[in-house]
């Protein structure tokens, strides 16, 4: 079941691209020994992570970023705290899903 971080943006990704991501943190899928949040569905090789600000504080999101790079995903971390301006969340997860991986 996602938290509350992880509904709010599940919702955003219902929004702009409705069906194409799911909600994995509950442990279904695992890369890399790590349990990603959401994994697009769509053929795309990407993931979405949410960081809480207290459960991740003093993590660094590159070293999610370079789990999954091996396994071929390009990983998008959002934090918390950027939860406070929506448009700019809508906006990078638009981009990010609109890049081509790397």
């Amino acid at each position: 079941m996602p938290n509350k971080l992880e509904t709010i943006i599940l919702a955003i990704l219902e929004t702009l691209y409705p069906g194409e991501w799911k909600f994995v943190g509950n442990g279904e899928v695992m890369i890399g020994g790590k349990f990603p949040d959401f994994i697009n569905i769509n053929g795309q090789k990407k993931i979405i992570e949410v960081f809480g600000d207290y459960w991740h504080c003093g993590e660094n999101s590159e070293d999610r970023i370079n789990i999954f790079k091996p396994y071929g995903y390009d990983t998008l971390v959002i934090w918390e705290h950027e939860l406070k301006d929506m448009g700019t969340v809508r906006n990078k997860i638009s981009e990010f899903c609109s890049s081509k991986e790397v």
